[in-house]
């Protein structure tokens, strides 16, 4: 099990340098590593579970960093994956919908 998973975090490592080559390029591999698996385990927190969903999930991490730390948006992102009344997929698509889809195109 903990061989899937290590495999599974090597593969969203891979993807997000595919993703986002700018933001990743500027981060050094044990950070990126890390980000990783830190969100993985958020993910599993907040009962995501599904292989998608933990991707779109760590990619929350690479919204531009004034959206990030805008205390309005990090109240919302709070409230909407803390509830457990929606699945996984409804919440990470909802913060697509109304939040990533209104900001200007992300540098990729």
């Amino acid at each position: 099990m903990q061989e899937i998973q290590q495999s599974l975090k090597q593969k969203f490592i891979q993807q997000l340098r595919c993703d986002y080559p700018q933001q990743t390029t500027k981060t050094n591999p044990q950070k990126l590593e890390l980000l990783v698996e830190q969100s993985y385990l958020n993910a599993q927190e907040l009962e995501i579970f599904d292989e998608e969903n933990i991707y779109r999930f760590i990619s929350l991490q690479f919204l531009p960093k004034e959206l990030l730390e805008s205390p309005f948006i990090q109240s919302v992102l709070i409230r909407v994956l803390n509830n457990f009344n929606l699945s996984a997929t409804k919440r990470l698509d909802f913060i697509e919908q109304q939040i990533t889809a209104r900001v200007t195109p992300i540098e990729k």
